[in-house]
């Protein structure tokens, strides 16, 4: 099949949307289909640029189509260059915009798409993946402007996390239009395809008009990732332990592992953003966030990785899933209200060392893991972690 994926952020950004869209993209090459691509053009002093997935898209993508940003969307963008201050300002006048608007500020260049000389009607499938949630509106502007025709025989939506159940930081009364907005986007779709799934679970309680048309798939690991293995380590005091990742505290909750390495004695490192201050210590060591390559690099010289489930709602980090790749014991805190049900999921990957998210689990956990390392433990994947099994359930009828 002819297959178009679409995503609003460029695709030298290291978003999870990304890095799940990329799985769908080598699998879906893999099966035999043509895959081709359309996003938002990339500007080398964008903040999350890095230029890793060159390889990527030569090795994978047919044809890859850009479009042109808003002068506005420029203004509010952050830069590498940009002063400290001026990003900062930015990033407050995203969160006002957020409050006050329902779609995210990517929107403001969904304009741009109209000088893509694009023939649409050629492809047999056109696949948004969200977040942003504007990739989905970009399809509507493409239907509005006449140039998609039977789009319900060909829109497949993927879904990083639902619209209405996400939208806890919108003002009240606008959360009812986001309902409406959902609930007209699946309305469209030929098939909607969520990252988990409780997710499924749910919308399928919140829209049981659609139900038939949804379905889950877990993600794939990165199409490209080093099987270098934890070496056996003759002092325990070598031993590194990382976590790698944003830690927002209304998301995640860092701290008790955190409180379990200072105690215990085990060495971390801590690399990720935050709006919470964590000091290092001799034990700890905390890192800002860094560009993909050399978070990649840090994050392969680890011996032990650590992923920490969200706080509350139904979706998966995509962490938990890219990490597997490697040869190396990866620890699973569960937390929140669904963590009974995140612990008798993950169970079945037989992956994870699986702890609740507290310090005592967590010491335990690590205790585990460093005996893994001592006993030379190698990793096997299922299926399930494959782009080729996530592909086929994403393009199945």
């Amino acid at each position: 099949m002819n297959l178009l994926f679409i995503n609003m952020t460029p695709i030298y950004h290291n978003t999870s949307a990304l890095i799940r869209m990329c799985g769908f993209i080598s699998g879906a090459n893999k099966l035999g289909n043509k895959c081709d691509l359309l996003t938002l053009n990339v500007e080398t002093d964008d903040y999350s640029y890095d230029a890793t997935n060159e390889d990527f898209v030569r090795q994978y993508v047919n044809q890859y189509f850009t479009f042109e940003r808003s002068g506005t969307y420029n203004r509010l963008k952050q830069s590498k260059a940009g002063a400290k201050k001026k990003n900062i300002c930015r990033t407050l006048l995203k969160k006002i915009y957020r409050l006050l608007n329902i779609y995210d500020v990517q929107v403001i260049n969904i304009s741009g798409i109209r000088k893509v000389k694009l023939d649409y009607d050629r492809y047999d499938r056109i696949i948004s993946i969200s977040d942003p949630k504007s990739s989905h509106k970009l399809i509507l502007e493409l239907i509005k402007d006449g140039k998609i025709r039977n789009i319900e025989d060909k829109w497949i939506q993927c879904w990083g996390d639902p619209w209405f159940k996400d939208s806890g930081n919108t003002f009240p009364l606008l959360r009812r239009r986001v309902f409406k907005e959902e609930e007209y986007y699946l309305s469209m779709a030929k098939k909607v395809v969520y990252t988990s799934p409780f997710t499924w679970e749910e919308q399928k309680k919140l829209f049981p008009a659609y139900a038939d048309k949804m379905t889950w798939v877990n993600q794939s690991v990165k199409a490209k990732v080093t099987n270098q293995k934890s070496k056996k380590k003759s002092m325990e005091k070598d031993i590194v332990i990382g976590y790698f990742g944003n830690y927002v505290s209304r998301s995640r909750n860092i701290w008790p592992l955190y409180e379990a390495c200072n105690r215990w004695n085990h060495r971390l490192k801590i690399v990720g953003g935050s709006d919470i201050f964590l000091k290092s210590t001799d034990n700890v060591k905390v890192v800002d966030m860094q560009p993909l390559a050399i978070a990649t690099e840090m994050e392969e010289s680890m011996d032990i990785l650590v992923c920490i489930c969200n706080r509350k709602g139904s979706q998966i980090p995509g962490k938990i899933y890219y990490s597997a790749e490697y040869q190396k014991p990866i620890i699973l805190a569960v937390d929140g209200e669904k963590k009974d049900a995140m612990r008798s999921y993950f169970e079945n990957f037989h992956r994870y060392i699986i702890c609740d998210n507290k310090a005592d689990s967590i010491e335990y956990a690590i205790r585990k893991a460093k005996d893994e390392i001592r006993n030379g433990k190698t990793y096997q994947l299922g299926e399930r972690f494959t782009d080729v099994y996530t592909a086929k359930v994403l393009l199945e009828d």
